[in-house]
């Protein structure tokens, strides 16, 4: 089941994306906030394989 993040989870992510930079985010929540406009300078293409 895929999770759609309502606004206010989009922006919680944010915070801790500024916070604790991509290391403090799970691979989904990161390509959610991409998928949202909300990240985009200085990603990847492409999840990392790690």
């Amino acid at each position: 089941m895929k999770h759609e993040y309502t606004f206010e989870e989009l922006a919680e992510l944010r915070k801790i994306y500024n916070e604790s930079g991509e290391g403090g985010l799970e691979p989904d929540e990161m390509r959610a906030l991409r998928k949202a406009g909300l990240l985009t300078q200085g990603l990847p293409e492409k999840p990392s394989k790690r």
